[in-house]
């Protein structure tokens, strides 16, 4: 355990704060009273359900996360603190602090710096408004990261904010085009989020000229898919290579990729694809063959 008494401002937690009531993220810090950003992290997102509103997520995350008092610049901590400093932050719609904890992080090519780059790309169009920086960084993780079934989440929010952007200005082909890219793009080794932006972009698909197009392509995905679903159903799940049993990211990551307490990854991931190849089905019922 990490004692963070020489952390200048870091987080200290009475029994009357919220973080008292998070035993199993805290137990072993209860004696000293200190609290590592990591497991506030762990604090918030348990309580986030997904679906909360803009007012909702931030009394929650406020909650915790407003009991840290950190300067960016001045904190010497390990990636994983940093790493969590900047979700609050983030999640909080502060993005200029958020940035001063993501931005360091992008270096490597582990999960830490995939999280911290997909974040920066978030802050750099919606927050700071600068679209061309927010492409550029958007090629950039697409040469530097491959969709992975540790993270489905991907660029799946940046290509959906330009998707919009690019009907906002009048350009649905580009739009389009941008879409079919992803898709094509996309391995079927898991349930990626961007295959989502499929049926959300129903009416985008239903007025192109590159309908049909987009239906082949993901008529052929989904049989692909469908066929992991049944590979992953008669395969024999080792436990031990297990990234959220051995702790390769902490709890709250895990939640913001979709995974329920006590599942496993690869239940995770199935109860994900199954849902996903239902969404898709329904989309693909209104083109019968």
């Amino acid at each position: 355990m990490r004692h963070l008494a020489t952390l200048t401002g870091m987080l200290l937690v009475t029994s009357a704060s919220p973080l008292a009531a998070q035993s199993s993220d805290t137990v072993a810090c209860i004696e000293l009273d200190v609290f590592t950003p990591t497991q506030v992290a762990n604090a918030f997102w348990a309580e986030l359900s997904g679906s909360d509103s803009r007012e909702q997520q931030l009394a929650i995350v406020s909650k915790y996360y407003g009991q840290i008092t950190s300067d960016p610049a001045n904190i010497n901590m390990d990636r994983l603190d940093r790493l969590a400093l900047g979700e609050g932050a983030f999640l909080t719609f502060s993005g200029r602090k958020a940035f001063q904890f993501f931005d360091p992080l992008r270096s490597g090519s582990d999960l830490i710096a995939e999280h911290a780059w997909e974040r920066v790309m978030q802050i750099t169009f919606r927050g700071f408004g600068e679209h061309t920086r927010a492409e550029a960084l958007m090629k950039e993780h697409a040469v530097q990261f491959r969709p992975s079934v540790k993270n489905i989440r991907g660029r799946s929010q940046i290509i959906g904010n330009f998707i919009g952007l690019h009907i906002e200005n009048g350009q649905p082909e580009k739009a389009v085009a941008l879409l079919i890219d992803e898709l094509n793009a996309l391995p079927v080794d898991a349930p990626y989020f961007s295959y989502g932006l499929v049926f959300r972009n129903a009416e985008l698909i239903s007025n192109s000229d590159r309908e049909q197009e987009i239906v082949d392509l993901v008529r052929r995905k989904t049989g692909q898919l469908r066929q992991l679903s049944a590979n992953w159903n008669v395969q024999v799940y080792g436990a031990g290579t297990d990234p959220i049993l051995s702790q390769e990211m902490p709890s709250w990551f895990w939640k913001s990729q979709g995974v329920r307490p006590g599942e496993s990854l690869r239940a995770a991931r199935k109860r994900q694809l199954n849902g996903l190849l239902s969404a898709l089905d329904g989309w693909l019922e209104q083109y019968p063959r």
